[in-house]
């Protein structure tokens, strides 16, 4: 067998290997490094979380999991077109010009009802006055609503609150859903309209009404949640909702 010579530097240079895969400060002797060796694991264990908040390319190998939050104008995160219409109250279209109604059509497309105030505030709408506040009339062909599944969700003072229905053909409250003092309603009034509307249970203001939506299907596309916090998925172009609300208004 033929033999070489081991110096100090040999094993400091084995020691050091040793605690840089181990990811330790120990010390060895000589005949502790064959266990230490041996102890150096094949690969490593995942752990932890890795956090995601934009596109780009990440090693998650790591990471025993991964929270993908990508923000984005929800290029690709689900969207449904709204039924309702001008439903962004954080950016309503109010081709009037008030900040505030009162038993009259208010912003475009919505009405006020008699003895209630709807004010315009940052961010969203206020309405005032104990009972339905608000409505929307959407003219529709019975035959393309009943049976089908709809979803309808509302975010008011940051909180997401939506029910999904199946739309039926006997006239009447189709669902409500609630935030704080404020509710969210929706109706089949007759053969040829459904109408959405606010009901304040409260006095005062009710809560910062910011968006609504009424969509096909069996899942909101509202709002998503961006760090705890519930944004918008799409705002609305006024542009759009002018044009659409005009054609509305020539078929009603």
């Amino acid at each position: 067998m033929s033999r070489a010579l081991i110096t100090e530097s040999y094993l400091t240079g084995i020691a050091n290997a040793i605690r840089a895969k181990l990811g330790v400060q120990d010390t060895y002797t000589p005949p502790q490094m064959a266990a230490a060796i041996e102890s150096i694991p094949t690969g490593i264990t995942p752990t932890g979380t890795l956090n995601i908040s934009k596109n780009g390319a990440y090693d998650v190998t790591q990471y025993a999991s991964a929270n993908v939050n990508v923000s984005g104008g929800g290029g690709d995160v689900a969207w449904n077109e709204p039924i309702v219409r001008n439903w962004d109250f954080s950016n309503p279209l109010n081709t009037r010009g008030q900040q505030s109604y009162s038993g009259v059509a208010s912003i475009n497309g919505w009405t006020c009802v008699s003895g209630t105030t709807c004010v315009i505030g940052t961010g969203g709408i206020y309405v005032r006055g104990t009972g339905t506040n608000m409505y929307y009339w959407i003219p529709i062909d019975t035959s393309d609503y009943t049976g089908k599944q709809m979803t309808i969700s509302m975010l008011a003072d940051g909180v997401l609150v939506s029910d999904t229905v199946i739309i039926p053909s006997a006239t009447g409250n189709i669902t409500t859903i609630s935030a704080s003092n404020v509710s969210f309603w929706m109706n089949l009034d007759s053969s040829t309209r459904m109408a959405v509307g606010f009901y304040h249970t409260g006095s005062g203001d009710n809560s910062l009404i910011q968006a609504v939506k009424l969509e096909f299907g069996d899942t909101q596309t509202l709002a998503k949640q961006e760090n705890g916090v519930w944004q918008l998925i799409r705002g609305q172009d006024l542009n759009t909702e002018s044009a659409f609300l005009r054609r509305m208004a020539s078929n009603f």
